[in-house]
């Protein structure tokens, strides 16, 4: 929903004075001014008012504001629960029944002059689809302008963001590279990183030049732009099938800055089996351990989390004891052990907030293998099947399952929407060459389940990684369609030439099943 001329229907506080306008001017009083009761586009004012004029309408018909985000508009009427998120103008609403947002919709008209938009499929950038057993998000368009407004439509595709044996600093002694055209480039990525959490790493180390860029600081921008062009079609998957258990992996290198030797730390966050937020940032200080950095990273985390369980108190939802994995147990051991003063006395207060947290039982730091340690992408250059694994158990796929009714996950396993979206980079239990789609299953990690348990993957469980060409167990999973796609080859599957060539080539396939996905419904709107 849009709200026509929004800034024009702001009142005002303070005493605002304007000229007559051109064409406007009163033949008797041509010397005075005009005195605003209403706010105009222009004034710094105006935003604020029609932010003013509209909570306190919705005040008025029963609504609340958010605790944490004041834009986010709750009212409770029972069991119907009905949000709307405000931008601006623009107010994306939905309900639990159909009659709550047709209410919403007539509430909004009478007061003020509206546009519909209708289903929500395009907000800020990303492009959403909906269907009822989840919401797949994704910048395809923003991606694709990217690609093409720095003329790398045409370069060969990376199957990394950024080289293992790049080494990036300063480069003091480099050509200058033009500032203007760097800041472009890194802006238009920093946005994507919204929706791509695999580039968060590589786009916050090129972003710390901006001030002085080399061209070897463009190079490496450039090659993350021919990543991008590689993986355009691909977004983030919301399962509504899922619980509202929080979770969070907490990861950081180990003085990785080659100019002053600062760590990066970096995290993802689920809420219960879907990715919901991720950062990468270098830290504050620099660090004389790795059980320091990676304590100090943890805080960063639960800090995050923190954030968010006051934002799910909104929605009425409740969640206890937050789960970190920390693959460090030294830094785990600090946590709990108030006692090992000659290891942590140089440790700023600042981060020992989680020591306490962990003290009251608000907060579990649990140990996580190093390879099970999906926070890794966010804090390192990785090789191609690190990351390539790590890049699938993040849980990034294709739009085409909007087309096919299944879906086609990125990186390089297979397995039910019931399943959580983390896995462990071990030893390949099964591995398939399909004219040069290389299709590999691994053993997966367990995150919480919708009831707050971890899900097993062992033995006979259904939820267990599916080989695509093994039919006895596809055929465990029946379902409609789903055509499986690795998005990430050397050359990405962009062009829908290529997506019908591996569809026919499937269809050849001896017993094809495939998998779906069932859960309760979910609409969004957008006004």
């Amino acid at each position: 929903m849009d709200v026509k001329s929004a800034f024009l229907n702001g009142y005002l506080d303070e005493e605002v004075y304007v000229e007559q306008p051109k064409g406007f001017v009163d033949s008797h009083q041509p010397i005075h001014v005009f005195r605003l009761t209403k706010t105009l586009y222009g004034l710094k004012q105006a935003p604020r008012a029609w932010y003013d004029r509209l909570t306190k309408f919705l005040s008025s018909k029963g609504f609340i504001r958010g605790g944490v985000d004041k834009t986010l508009v709750i009212r409770k009427e029972g069991t119907v629960l009905t949000i709307a998120q405000v931008y601006v103008d623009d107010i994306v609403f939905s309900s639990t029944i159909d009659s709550a947002q047709k209410q919403f919709v007539r509430l909004m008209q009478e007061e003020f002059e509206m546009s519909l938009v209708g289903e929500l499929s395009y907000f800020l950038g990303f492009q959403i689809k909906q269907r009822k057993d989840g919401i797949f998000i994704s910048q395809a368009k923003h991606a694709k302008n990217l690609v093409k407004k720095f003329g790398l439509e045409d370069a060969k595709d990376m199957r990394t963001p950024m080289s293992t044996t790049d080494r990036i600093g300063k480069d003091i002694d480099g050509i200058p590279a033009d500032p203007t055209v760097y800041r472009s480039m890194i802006g238009s990525m920093l946005y994507l990183t919204t929706s791509c959490p695999d580039i968060s790493y590589s786009v916050g180390l090129c972003a710390r030049f901006k001030a002085c860029p080399k061209e070897s600081h463009v190079k490496s921008v450039k090659r993350i732009i021919r990543y991008v062009n590689s993986i355009i079609n691909l977004g983030i998957w919301f399962s509504t099938n899922t619980s509202h258990v929080l979770a969070g992996y907490s990861d950081a290198d180990w003085a990785g800055d080659v100019d002053d030797r600062k760590c990066t730390s970096g995290g993802c966050f689920y809420l219960g089996t879907n990715l919901v937020s991720w950062y990468s940032k270098k830290q504050n200080s620099i660090s004389l351990s790795t059980a320091e950095e990676k304590y100090i990273a943890a805080g960063s985390c639960y800090a995050q989390l923190i954030w968010m369980k006051q934002m799910l108190l909104d929605y009425g939802l409740t969640s206890n004891v937050i789960t970190i994995y920390c693959d460090n147990t030294s830094a785990i051991n600090i946590s709990k052990n108030p006692m090992q003063h000659s290891r942590t006395k140089h440790i700023d207060i600042c981060h020992h907030f989680i020591r306490e947290l962990v003290e009251e039982g608000q907060v579990m730091l649990e140990h996580v293998s190093t390879e099970n340690q999906l926070a890794d992408i966010f804090t390192k250059s990785l090789d191609a099947k690190r990351f390539e694994f790590l890049h699938g158990a993040l849980g990034l796929c294709t739009a085409n399952f909007w087309r096919s009714g299944g879906l086609e996950l990125s990186g390089k396993l297979v397995f039910t929407m019931g399943m959580a979206s983390s896995s462990a980079h071990t030893e390949d239990t099964s591995t398939a060459d399909i004219q040069g789609m290389r299709t590999e299953t691994h053993s997966l990690s367990p995150l919480p389940s919708a009831t707050g348990e971890k899900l097993s993957v062992d033995g006979d469980s259904s939820l267990r990684p599916l080989d695509p060409l093994d039919s006895g167990a596809l055929a465990e999973n029946p379902s409609k369609d789903l055509n499986l796609i690795n998005p990430l080859l050397e050359r990405g599957l962009s062009a829908d030439d290529d997506d019908m060539s591996l569809r026919q080539f499937l269809e050849k396939l001896e017993n094809k099943k495939s998998i779906v996905c069932t859960s309760a419904n979910s609409q969004c709107l957008q006004v």
